[in-house]
């Protein structure tokens, strides 16, 4: 008898036993007794999981290892995570990383698969996966199973109503996550752009090619036309209104309208009197500030951290807390009449 008819047999017998509970315990006390049949099971393949006194199992696949930086209530993580049922089955997009999207056939180049961030102690993660990543060093892997009474967040709802497998590989503790873009940032620029120093905190701004010299900048009620690429600073490209760039980074949408930007430059009326007006447009900060300095015809690349960017909130393929970078030309200015 294979494991999986072992364990639907096992199950049955439980359900049928006398029992004079709740449906709810019932179910719970079902679930226990089949994870532990499951890890009876693995032990005689030679595969052994400890367990916590809350019921969580797991083993560390390739060993403890020391000296890495452990995750403390308020770090940020940068992990990469496959979900997976008892059967070893992937659950749909629950994984991070372009080899299992491969694996799984649904890999998209528009996809973002990249390591995932993830908060401790900000009612994000699962109690369950709480503790598993709080048991890690930076760079250990863990495989654990998480039973569903473990599934909770911030609530008694349950995320899953059965055990989940998942395996987390722990790539990074970070303590302050504003001080590691500005480290990061520094370091993007040390290596890709000699070290070129910020013209706002955290803002990086560098003429790529002058258009009309003897034209001027926007000024309020102008209308920008613009063509940009938008990355993340590992090059992965989220956007971009230029189709041969789109199909060059094999994104290319046949439904969207590769058209130019057009950016009205409005007065921003939520300044109050005591405050000089920078305007506003209808793009994120980081990208104002680049136009703010061009004059038609201009080519510039400029990169900054997340406060002038999607900050905590992320968006689309945009992680939280990501710094960005920005391919921009603007190509003419409508004037106000």
């Amino acid at each position: 008898m294979n494991m999986y008819k072992y364990l639907l047999f096992f199950s049955l017998a439980v359900v049928v036993s006398g029992c004079a509970k709740s449906i709810d315990e019932n179910a719970d006390d079902t679930e226990k007794k089949l994870l532990r049949a499951y890890v009876e099971m693995q032990a005689q393949a030679g595969v052994q999981y400890d367990s916590t006194a809350s019921g969580l199992y797991f083993r560390f696949p390739e060993g403890r290892k020391s000296g890495g930086a452990m995750p403390a209530d308020t770090d940020f993580l940068y992990v990469n995570y496959t979900m997976y049922d008892l059967k070893g089955n992937i659950a749909a997009s629950q994984y991070n990383q372009s080899d299992v999207a491969k694996q799984l056939g649904t890999f998209s180049a528009s996809t973002y698969y990249g390591p995932k961030l993830w908060g401790v102690g900000r009612y994000a993660l699962t109690n369950g996966l709480e503790e598993a990543v709080q048991m890690m060093t930076e760079g250990e892997k863990i495989r654990v199973l998480v039973p569903s009474w473990l599934s909770v967040i911030s609530s008694d709802t349950r995320q899953y109503s059965t055990t989940t497998m998942f395996d987390i590989e722990l790539l990074r503790v970070v303590r302050d996550i504003r001080q590691f873009e500005t480290d990061t940032l520094r370091n993007f620029s040390a290596r890709y752009y000699s070290g070129m120093d910020t013209i706002k905190k955290d803002w990086y701004y560098l003429d790529l090619k002058q258009g009309n010299v003897s034209d001027s900048v926007a000024n309020i009620g102008d209308t920008l036309n613009v063509r940009y690429i938008g990355y993340l600073l590992d090059n992965f490209v989220f956007d971009t209104n230029i189709a041969d760039s789109a199909s060059y980074y094999k994104i290319y949408d046949a439904t969207k309208d590769y058209a130019v930007l057009s950016v009205i430059y409005e007065e921003d009326t939520d300044t109050d009197d005591t405050n000089t007006s920078e305007g506003t447009m209808d793009v994120v900060d980081g990208f104002k500030y680049a136009l703010q300095r061009m004059k038609p015809g201009d080519e510039a690349v400029t990169f900054f951290s997340s406060d002038y960017g999607y900050e905590a909130a992320g968006s689309g393929q945009i992680p939280a807390y990501a710094p960005l970078r920005f391919y921009i030309k603007l190509e003419s200015i409508g004037r106000k009449q």
